[in-house]
């Protein structure tokens, strides 16, 4: 099977200013990045390859928390 190349920036996990900063059409954090990881999955095979540009997230303990539960090599 052939792998996808996707590239992708500012997802801001975590991120409670991204939801009145950013527009973000959530109710909540968890609403956010609940809906974030399940359309990432969505897209996203395991073995695709994702070149994230920047912003993953809000702190280094949401990168060690979302990271897991995302699809793809990210890089």
């Amino acid at each position: 099977m052939m792998s996808n190349t996707w590239i992708i920036s500012d997802t801001h996990f975590g991120d409670e200013k991204a939801l009145k900063y950013k527009y973000r059409p959530f109710n909540s954090i968890f609403e956010m990045n609940s809906t974030m990881v399940q359309n990432w999955n969505k897209y996203i095979a395991p073995d695709d390859i994702v070149y994230h540009l920047g912003d993953f997230a809000v702190s280094d303990e949401e990168i060690d928390r979302f990271f897991p539960l995302l699809n793809g090599h990210i890089h």
